[in-house]
């Protein structure tokens, strides 16, 4: 299966991967009567976003969106760019209502060995993570995980460099809505 595109939150200047959201409120084209139609096998649902969380609060910044029908409307009184069949929206500054949390990841372990069947978007890949509680779109908690996620990847990776290794962190990592 083809990788799909990440969306994006730059969060202090640095561009992270959203990995993973439990909750509910984040964008949808849907919210603004617009049908995502595939850009391709590298983006299926149709849509990728670049979020922004500035003076606690979370907000969508782009939208690269390829509409079923080419209906594409103004967000926050941003015009797309529309080109090869798909629109480009900028600088929308759109906060978002999003309650849960966001689990961001960046420096990603280039090598790091895993068995080939193994998502490469799994947790124990890379060496920044964050989790980001919200509540209507504002930071409750800003919590680094980063250096619980390398001391469990140093004390078991060495031993078993098995896919054992990345479920456990995984499973003991899992991100919830209760801290």
């Amino acid at each position: 299966m083809t990788a799909q595109f990440d969306d994006t939150v730059v969060l202090s200047n640095k561009k992270y991967i959203l990995l993973q959201a439990v909750g509910e409120g984040l964008f949808l084209p849907q919210q603004f009567g617009m049908r995502p139609h595939a850009l391709g096998t590298a983006c299926y649902r149709g849509f990728y976003l670049t979020y922004s969380l500035t003076e606690n609060k979370l907000f969508l910044q782009d939208l690269t969106l390829r509409e079923a029908h080419g209906n594409y409307v103004p967000i926050n009184r941003v015009t797309p760019v529309i080109k090869n069949s798909r629109a480009s929206y900028q600088h929308l500054n759109l906060q978002v209502q999003f309650s849960g949390v966001i689990r961001l990841v960046a420096s990603e372990i280039k090598n790091f060995q895993s068995p080939p069947t193994m998502n490469l978007r799994y947790l124990a890949r890379f060496r920044s993570v964050i989790d980001a509680y919200l509540d209507a779109g504002i930071v409750t908690v800003l919590e680094d995980r980063s250096a619980d996620i390398h001391n469990t990847r140093i004390s078991h990776y060495e031993d078993d460099k098995t896919s054992n290794v990345i479920s456990m962190i995984e499973e003991n990592f899992k991100l919830s809505l209760n801290r």
